[in-house]
């Protein structure tokens, strides 16, 4: 069987993948693909097999079609997944990990649960017009300036986090491009850098890889369109200050463009 965390990150990419001219709302994790795409590329990689893929398509929606997209709409084609599921687990036909990922794509929740939450002080679900802010607390909000105003409607659509020493990063990724926020102080944020990074579709995300020597690098990258390629950006953040008395300044950029900065890598 193929290494889990590959299996995990094709699917992910995979989702990512698949461009639709507008939003589409699904009640599922599919993200606009169908079921018998997503459970094609778990046989490719050997963690369900045919018969195992056909009778989830059986228990769906009662067809063996592999372009649906309106699967597991009752809660009894809910419940015959899950106890599928269970039996195909029990019976050492299945892996756990493969078996909790379908559950989580069709939104059946965990089947199996390793924490349970001490959920001090609540209270249901809340009323449907509800407009408080529940157990969170709004510290601050920020909106970066400089933005192009002309890139796919400046969506921003992916988040990571980084620490250094003592400071605190949030990377965020739009369709214009890659921004780094200093959210040290939560009331406080503010921008250090962006970068324009044209070609590509409006998704953009953004991950971190630290090296053996201790760097930490982000790799940024977009869906393709079309003719629009989307080229992978590779940032060094060595640079960002890690004392806590001493902040990289509000749009310093002090990453450079360059071999000991960030470089474009090419289509991705």
């Amino acid at each position: 069987m193929k290494d889990l965390f590959s299996i995990a990150a094709t699917l992910f990419f995979f989702s990512a993948s698949s461009g639709f001219g507008g939003f589409v709302a699904v009640a599922n994790m599919l993200m606009g693909n169908s079921l018998g795409s997503y459970l094609s590329e778990l046989v490719s990689f050997d963690s369900l097999t045919v018969t195992q893929m056909d009778d989830i398509l059986n228990i769906a929606d009662n067809t063996t079609s592999s372009d649906r997209f309106d699967m597991f709409e009752t809660e009894e084609s809910k419940d015959e997944l899950r106890s599928y599921l269970y039996a195909e687990v029990s019976a050492s036909n299945m892996e756990e990990y493969t078996a909790e990922m379908i559950a989580s794509i069709t939104s059946l929740g965990a089947l199996y649960p390793t924490e349970q939450l001490d959920l001090v002080g609540f209270e249901g679900p809340a009323e449907s017009n509800y407009d408080g802010n529940g157990n969170l607390e709004s510290l601050a909000r920020i909106q970066p300036d400089e933005r192009p105003t002309n890139i796919n409607n400046n969506i921003y659509n992916g988040i990571w986090g980084v620490t250094k020493g003592e400071r605190e990063y949030a990377l965020l990724t739009s369709s214009w491009g890659f921004e780094i926020i200093d959210v040290t102080n939560p009331r406080n944020p503010f921008k250090v850098q962006g970068v324009i990074m044209e070609g590509g579709h409006v998704w953009r995300d953004v991950a971190t890889h630290t090296a053996p020597d201790g760097k930490v690098y982000a790799y940024v990258a977009a869906q393709d369109l079309d003719n629009r390629p989307s080229n992978l950006f590779v940032f060094d953040l060595s640079e960002l200050s890690g004392d806590i008395d001493t902040p990289n300044g509000v749009n310093s950029n002090p990453i450079e463009p360059g071999v000991n900065g960030y470089l474009d890598r090419g289509q991705s």
